[in-house]
């Protein structure tokens, strides 16, 4: 019986490639630079259940996600600046494949519970070589447009 469905993508796409159903005898190559794009989405689209006052170091599973940023005001630069760190100090914790270079936060947002970042640094390969990334993430809201 040959595995197919998303769960079996899924499972590939975590060891280091993609089922290819047309032959089952094949993996295709991994992309590791959309893998991080995923994973960086998926990781600020996830609300942590606790405050952001806990250090990068301190993080477990427990605190996966960005801390709650909607009371932060959607037209201050301060506020955005402090969004940023909040967005990176995440990363960090979560995603040790991107050495991140800067984190932009546009201002103003559209909403308190929306915001759309600029994120630029360098992926680590599984051959330890750097590929430079530039990507924008939206946080919040599906629909929100990507610059």
């Amino acid at each position: 019986m040959t595995p197919t469905g998303a769960g079996v993508d899924l499972l590939f796409y975590r060891f280091g490639g993609r089922w290819n159903a047309s032959n089952s005898d094949s993996v295709v190559a991994f992309d590791e630079v959309g893998s991080v794009v995923a994973e960086v989405t998926a990781l600020l689209n996830t609300r942590s259940p606790f405050s952001a006052d806990i250090g990068v170091s301190r993080r477990t599973v427990l605190e996966y996600g960005l801390a709650d940023f909607s009371h932060y005001s959607p037209g201050s630069r301060r506020d955005a600046r402090l969004l940023a760190d909040l967005i990176r100090e995440a990363l960090v914790a979560y995603e040790p494949r991107l050495i991140i270079d800067s984190v932009t936060v546009d201002t103003p947002r559209p909403s308190r519970d929306c915001l759309s970042a600029l994120i630029s640094g360098h992926v680590r390969k599984r051959d330890y070589s750097m590929i430079p990334v530039r990507f924008p993430v939206s946080v919040g809201v599906a629909a929100l447009p990507m610059r």
